[in-house]
C-alpha cells in the first residue's frame, strides 16, 4: 500500500515488509511492531538508546500516521531546549519521512484510544499507539517510561503489549 507521497513504504507491495537501504530484512517474517514517536525521534536525535532505536528499523514497523505530527513537535521541542539547531529540524523531518514505518490511519483508532486514555488517565496520543498494538496483537516499542509505568499500574493485563526500548534486543 503506497504512502500518501506515492512511495512504497515497504518494498514488497502489499506484504507490509519494509526495506532498509534497499534490502529485504533478514528477519522480515517476525511479527509487526508498533513504533511510537519516542523511538522514532531517537533515529535522528542523539539520545540514550538511539542505537537500540536504530536496530528496530530492521523490523516490520507500523504506527498511527499521527506519529509524523508528533515527530515534528518533538523536533520543535529539541530546538526550543537547544538540543538541535533550528536549521536542522526541517532536514531531520525529511529524514524521518523516509523512515521504514508503514503509516496506518489514525481515525479508526480514536475510539479505542479514547477508551484507553479514559481508563488509564493518560493522553489519547500515546493511547493510539497502544490501541494499534492491541488491534494488531503485537508489541508497541516505546522509550516513554512514564507511559509504561502508567499502563503497568493501571492495566497490567495490557502491559504485555509494551516493549521498553532499553530492553529491545534482536
Amino acid at each position: 500500500m503506497p504512502r500518501r507521497d506515492g512511495r512504497d513504504p515497504g518494498g514488497a507491495e502489499g506484504a507490509g515488509v519494509h526495506t532498509v537501504r534497499g534490502r529485504r530484512p533478514r528477519n522480515a517474517r517476525r511479527k509487526l511492531i508498533v513504533v511510537d514517536t519516542s523511538v522514532a525521534l531517537k533515529w535522528v536525535l542523539d539520545e540514550p538508546d538511539s542505537d537500540h532505536a536504530r536496530e528496530a528499523m530492521d523490523r516490520m514497523l507500523v504506527a498511527p500516521d499521527v506519529w509524523r505530527v508528533e515527530a515534528a513537535n518533538g523536533l520543535r521541542r529539541a530546538v526550543r531546549t537547544g538540543e538541535l539547531p533550528p536549521q536542522e529540524a526541517p532536514r531531520l523531518l525529511k529524514v524521518l519521512d523516509r523512515a521504514p514505518v508503514r503509516d496506518l490511519p489514525t481515525p479508526p483508532l480514536v475510539p479505542a484510544g479514547l477508551e484507553l486514555a479514559l481508563s488509564l488517565g493518560h493522553p489519547v496520543y500515546d493511547c493510539l499507539f497502544l490501541a494499534l498494538a492491541i488491534e494488531q496483537d503485537c508489541k508497541m516499542l516505546t522509550a516513554d517510561d512514564a507511559f509504561l509505568n502508567v499502563v503497568r499500574a493501571a492495566a497490567p493485563n495490557l502491559a504485555g503489549h509494551l516493549l521498553r526500548l532499553a530492553d529491545f534486543a534482536r
